[in-house]
């Protein structure tokens, strides 16, 4: 994740061997390294000796991407895939993009699993996820996600994350927030 906000600044320009160690049976594990390299225009089929799109590919089933608990595989897993240049017709996206839609909590939000409590900073994650995936700003499941997100907007104009870890507006949840925004075209 700092390497995907150094490379954002244009600042990163550390050697990158280790990620050329990646070796896990979780999806989420190889969404990171593929972000992280694309963002400094690696390819992640050829940087290491394992191509890790085919690796977090390879986590799929007929219904979504990696842990079938989990919501932040599919999300993180779809941002990868797209990064690295996978069709938004790929089957492993479409499934997982699909899955992300169905396990949308009452409120708006999403967890980061299947009915976990929604926080902002995964539901700000989705949406990313979900307008790089096509759908549109103005689709019911976007809007709900906007209204949970602004229920949990503070009087000094932050984020927080989870009711669960406090009521305290935090930088990060603030930036997930605004990431989403972002990608939402919402000054």
């Amino acid at each position: 994740w700092t390497i995907l906000g150094l490379a954002a600044l244009e600042n990163y320009n550390s050697n990158l061997d280790f990620l050329n160690y990646v070796d896990s049976n979780q999806a989420i594990n190889y969404a990171a390294p593929i972000l992280a390299l694309t963002a400094v225009a690696k390819n992640p089929r050829t940087f290491s000796s394992t191509d890790y799109v085919q690796k977090l590919k390879s986590f799929a089933n007929n219904s979504q991407l990696g842990d079938l608990n989990s919501i932040n595989d599919d999300i993180f897993g779809n941002l990868a895939l797209i990064s690295a240049g996978e069709p938004l017709s790929d089957e492993v996206i479409l499934n997982s993009k699909s899955f992300i839609l169905q396990n949308q909590n009452p409120d708006g939000g999403w967890g980061y699993a299947v009915k976990a409590t929604s926080d902002t900073d995964m539901t700000a994650a989705a949406i990313v996820s979900l307008v790089a995936t096509g759908v549109l700003g103005q689709d019911n499941k976007i809007q709900l996600a906007l209204d949970f997100i602004k229920s949990k907007q503070n009087i000094d104009g932050g984020f927080l994350s989870n009711p669960l870890f406090g009521d305290s507006s935090n930088t990060s949840s603030t930036a997930w927030v605004v990431w989403a925004l972002t990608a939402l075209h919402i000054n």
